[in-house]
């Protein structure tokens, strides 16, 4: 049998059949196919580092090449169906492109829109082939099962080609001794991956739009996967939904803020086995006819709930990409409940791709775009949190005199982080009366946009701490340290001429204890043990000698408060201390140490440095 199919590789009717097979394709989608085998090209040439255009230039034609190809295959099954003739056809889609090509123009980076388009885009081969005319649910249903398993079967296709094609290199290499360069390793798996697989899906889809019902097969074990496992666990959820809603009720609290995801998410998934599970729905399966008839009817709750989570964390910290995202999932819900609540019986399976793609391309461009709408949002967030901490007069940010609230730096820090991540340093600019410090600290060139992403410097200027949003920190918190100071190699200088004992300290928090064991000069073991207690004073005890206390707290006051130090090593002198009683004195050399609530009561963290001990005759 194996011996069979190998040997049709090598029959000439075999290959004349693939070529026969790739023709016809390419006569049905012959720009989506150019473009692809363009893309190919490109990316060998960038594989073995010729290069034709710059990075910039690539990811516009990337970009050109990737949508074009998305809209030539949508149009031509919207051309098919409506019957249009080359002429009307080609003109049409060229517009578009055209027009795409425009939006690429003026929106040359990929983001997250071009995704939903390109995604918007791929969905509409779904519904296209019954666009302006009466769908039936059947052949519509079919006809997208064989697109899903197209899919599926081009991925696999593409993972075998260029997979085997590689174990067939790595043989001859290593039987042969042959030397083969890895750039070619990477050719295999861009023609599987890049041109296969797109040309297997272009070439199975359907030319026959319409089917009868007999004509639409299920397969037996996914109707076992729904029927016993996928709907069962999808039930189980929405109980824990509608239970998690009583809650609500009776403790009249609002909704967590994972909430929202953890929707979507079921919801998701409720629909596309609402979606698979037509075909077998009337096949006298109580449960499965029960879900297919009533879901969108038990999602109402689930919506609502929905609704009012993603309410609450807009309402409290703005429009994020995520929280669009999951906004764009309530409305899409709940477009599809009220379609199903109107047309019941006729409800239509396009009605659910056919709405998402609109929803996703209404989302890729405009104001109401996922960018620009998150965008502005976080602006309206930034200046409201410097408005109320009176850090803004005029549309001018007023350098903080003193450090502001920890919850106050923190969300500053977080809402500046996310805006840089989404936009470049301009967008503050014009917040900043004085340029040239703006220019000097972000590093800016004359007559050039400054691109630096650097939040500690951007948040330093408005006289600000950063602060990570991870960070548990819950009080203002600054740092003393030796700036050129390592783990490996302390360069503070110490004199050890008059010393008996000298103590490394290591990361020392207050209310941790060191114990120390050591052996003085008469060959006498003393146990030495130093504590840093709550209020700041560094404790070195021992059973044979009197307690001796240093008040770290001195060091500090040295200091403007609410002010990170980063101090030169001919500085050093501001981090020492010392003191002594009738039995021992003591020099500590501070490299590093952490201030909590610098402005209340101090807590000390992080110290690092070295203990030097003098026992006294």
């Amino acid at each position: 049998m194996i011996s069979t199919q190998i040997s049709r590789l090598f029959r000439a009717h075999f290959w004349h059949s693939l070529f026969e097979v790739f023709i016809q394709t390419f006569k049905r989608f012959p720009v989506s196919i150019i473009f692809i085998v363009i893309a190919v090209l490109l990316s060998i040439t960038l594989i073995h580092d010729v290069k034709f255009f710059n990075d910039h230039q690539l990811q516009i034609i990337y970009l050109l090449l990737s949508g074009g190809c998305l809209i030539f295959f949508s149009g031509t099954l919207l051309a098919e169906n409506l019957k249009w003739n080359p002429v009307k056809q080609y003109s049409v889609l060229f517009l578009l492109f055209s027009i795409y090509s425009g939006y690429v123009y003026f929106n040359q980076k990929l983001n997250l829109e071009y995704w939903l388009l390109f995604f918007s885009i791929l969905l509409s081969v779904s519904f296209v082939p019954y666009l302006l005319r009466p769908a039936d649910n059947n052949s519509s249903w079919y006809l997208n099962f064989r697109i899903v398993t197209a899919l599926f079967f081009a991925l696999l296709a593409g993972v075998i080609f260029s997979g085997g094609l590689s174990l067939i290199l790595l043989s001859i290499k290593y039987l042969f001794d042959i030397k083969i360069n890895n750039d070619f390793y990477a050719d295999i798996w861009l023609l599987g991956m890049v041109f296969i697989a797109p040309v297997y899906v272009l070439s199975q889809y359907p030319k026959q739009f319409d089917y009868a019902r007999e004509e639409c097969h299920f397969p037996k074990g996914v109707n076992f996967i729904f029927s016993f496992v996928l709907i069962p666990l999808v039930m189980v959820y929405m109980i824990i939904l509608y239970a998690y809603f009583i809650k609500i009720l009776f403790q009249w609290q609002l909704p967590h803020g994972h909430l929202g995801w953890m929707i979507s998410v079921f919801g998701v998934i409720g629909i596309l086995t609402n979606l698979a599970i037509y075909p077998i729905h009337q096949l006298q399966r109580p449960l499965i006819s029960w879900f297919y008839k009533n879901f969108y009817r038990i999602m109402i709750i689930p919506v609502i709930l929905l609704a009012i989570a993603i309410g609450v964390r807009i309402q409290e910290y703005g429009v994020t990409e995520q929280r669009y995202l999951v906004a764009l999932c309530t409305l899409w819900f709940a477009g599809l409940v009220v379609i199903f609540l109107i047309r019941k019986q006729n409800f239509s399976l396009t009605s659910v791709t056919l709405s998402l793609s609109i929803l996703l391309f209404l989302s890729s461009f405009g104001p109401w775009s996922i960018k620009s709408l998150t965008l502005s949002s976080q602006l309206h967030r930034f200046e409201n949190i410097l408005t109320q901490n009176q850090l803004l007069k005029n549309g001018k940010i007023l350098a903080a005199g003193n450090q502001p609230d920890i919850k106050v730096a923190k969300e500053l820090s977080a809402t500046t982080s996310y805006i840089l991540r989404m936009a470049s340093v301009e967008q503050f600019r014009h917040y900043f009366p004085d340029q040239l410090s703006f220019n000097k600290a972000l590093h800016c060139q004359k007559d050039n946009p400054c691109q630096s992403k650097n939040v500690v410097a951007l948040l330093k200027l408005m006289g600000v701490k950063y602060i990570d949003r991870w960070s548990r920190q819950t009080t203002q918190e600054i740092t003393l340290q030796i700036s050129n100071y390592n783990y490996t190699k302390t360069l503070t200088a110490f004199d050890v001429k008059n010393s008996d004992f000298f103590i490394p300290l290591l990361w020392l928090d207050s209310g941790n204890r060191k114990n120390i064991i050591s052996i003085d000069r008469n060959s006498q073991i003393i146990s030495f043990s130093v504590l840093l207690n709550p209020d700041g004073h560094l404790e070195i005890s021992s059973a044979d000698y009197q307690t001796l206390s240093l008040d770290i707290n001195t060091i500090s006051s040295r200091f403007e408060k609410g002010i990170n130090q980063n101090l030169k090593i001919n500085e050093a002198y501001k981090l020492q201390l010392f003191a002594e009683n009738s039995d021992l004195s003591a020099t500590l050399y501070l490299s590093r140490v952490n201030i909590k609530d610098p402005e209340n009561k101090a807590e000390f963290s992080n110290l690092n440095g070295n203990l030097s001990i003098k026992i006294k005759d």
